[in-house]
């Protein structure tokens, strides 16, 4: 059946009308939540920048794809997610490059099972802690000057002519609101209040705060909103190392994919940089098509294949991220305390075990090659 899709919204007396945009345009309406032309145009570019990196430049991809067992792909539920991927993989790998008639294979985990976003409800005890850290953060925030500013400026634009922390239009969604607009240009602008300087500044320290600050000071948030995603990215790096020391034995079809590409969301970067300690208070909220990068490397040596030759660098929107637990003399590569080695660089939280356990991480520079 061919259909199209029409946006209708409720106009006077509950009568429908259909949504239109400024230009009284009723084609390409969004939702609020969906992919636009402008996400899908970024996610194009993050893909085609991703072969530039690890085909072009790096050599860690083939230039043509003759089986999709090279890569890993995994996308939370959200279309949008799921949408950004596709555009990401249209462009690592075009179509004149792509040797495989098969469709690509995206996993998807059902909530309880999901770990690129934490679901409180699958966790009480995640509920809890991240109630509490809301309430610190509104204990902290909504009695201060740079509160009463927001009120000031916007409080004419909301239902209860004020903002806090714990409003009913909470800080995050006017943020997400000034964000989409800004990147979707003057057509789509809010009123100049939600645009000026200390606005913008203001409201992103508090929602960070209120999102992320307690994965700084809480060990058991760590454990429970990130703990199970990093441990499956060591264990991804795990089976690496291990079929690497097998290789000679195993034939090339059984090998690990080469690259995995999680499509997850802002808050699970920022989560996952934030337990890692690389998140500091003036950190802005991730902009969109941001991204992080695990690089797993290896020293040049081929008859060496001990864990001690190799090394973890995390990238965040392309800049080298130093994590504070490689710091420490024996934990990274002399004169790099970014290149950390793989046997110890992150502390996890095994969930199968019950028990908190250390998996150990080492270094790249001209003597190291990724994997």
């Amino acid at each position: 059946m061919a259909w199209r899709r029409s946006l209708e919204t409720s106009g006077p007396g509950g009568t429908s009308k259909l949504a239109r945009g400024k230009g009284g345009e009723v084609s390409g309406i969004c939702i609020p939540g969906e992919l636009t032309d402008r996400g899908r145009e970024t996610s194009l570019a993050f893909g085609k920048w991703l072969r530039w990196l690890y085909v072009d430049q790096l050599g860690l991809l083939p230039k043509h794809l003759s089986g999709p067992r090279i890569l890993y792909v995994r996308s939370t539920q959200l279309p949008r997610v799921a949408e950004s991927v596709q555009q990401m993989l249209h462009n690592l790998y075009p179509p004149e490059m792509n040797g495989t008639s098969a469709p690509w294979d995206i996993a998807m985990r059902s909530h309880g099972d999901e770990t690129l976003i934490r679901h409180t409800k699958s966790c009480a005890r995640l509920a809890e802690l991240t109630r509490a850290f809301l309430r610190r953060t509104a204990e902290n925030w909504n009695g201060s000057d740079d509160m009463k500013y927001l009120s000031e400026k916007l409080g004419k634009w909301m239902p209860s002519k004020a903002l806090t922390v714990d409003s009913r239009r909470t800080l995050s969604g006017v943020m997400d609101m000034i964000n989409a607009t800004l990147a979707h240009g003057p057509d789509t602008w809010l009123p100049d209040d939600f645009y000026d300087g200390r606005v913008r500044k203001v409201i992103n320290r508090i929602v960070v705060d209120e999102w992320f600050g307690g994965y700084r000071v809480s060990d058991e948030l760590r454990m429970l909103g990130a703990g199970p995603l990093m441990a499956e990215l060591v264990m991804k790096m795990r089976d690496q190392v291990e079929w690497n020391r097998n290789a000679p034995m195993q034939s090339r079809s059984s090998a690990p994919p080469k690259l995995s590409l999680l499509g997850c969301h802002d808050s699970t970067i920022s989560v996952t940089l934030a337990s890692l300690g690389c998140l500091n208070s003036d950190e802005e909220w991730p902009p969109f098509t941001s991204h992080i990068i695990f690089e797993l490397f290896r020293r040049q040596q081929p008859e060496v294949q001990e864990v001690d030759q190799y090394s973890v660098r995390v990238r965040y929107n392309d800049r080298i991220m130093t994590i504070p637990g490689c710091r420490a003399q024996g934990k990274h590569l002399d004169g790099n305390p970014s290149l950390c080695t793989l046997v110890s660089t992150f502390l996890v939280y095994d969930t199968q075990d019950d028990h908190v356990i250390t998996f150990h991480f080492p270094e790249p520079s001209r003597h190291f090659s990724l994997l």
